[in-house]
């Protein structure tokens, strides 16, 4: 799995908050405390791989509040 460099922040999941920001790089980066450059660095390598990156995304949004229960009671 790919990493915002520098960081414990998996690239799909910056991806997948800037499409619910529709698009916005700058608030994503705000709430993140980072510059930029570091979230369009993660857009870049999800360009680059999206065959890598768009099925965590998929994945992620199929994950239902049953999933998360039985994966605490683990």
């Amino acid at each position: 799995m790919a990493y915002v460099s520098g960081t414990r922040t998996a690239v799909w999941l910056i991806v997948d908050l800037v499409r619910q920001g529709k698009g916005n790089v700058k608030t994503v980066a705000k709430l993140r405390d980072w510059p930029e450059s570091k979230v369009q660095a993660a857009l870049n390598y999800a360009k680059a791989f999206p065959e890598e990156i768009e099925p965590l995304i998929e994945s992620a949004h199929r994950v239902t509040f049953e999933d998360l229960q039985r994966l605490n009671a683990a």
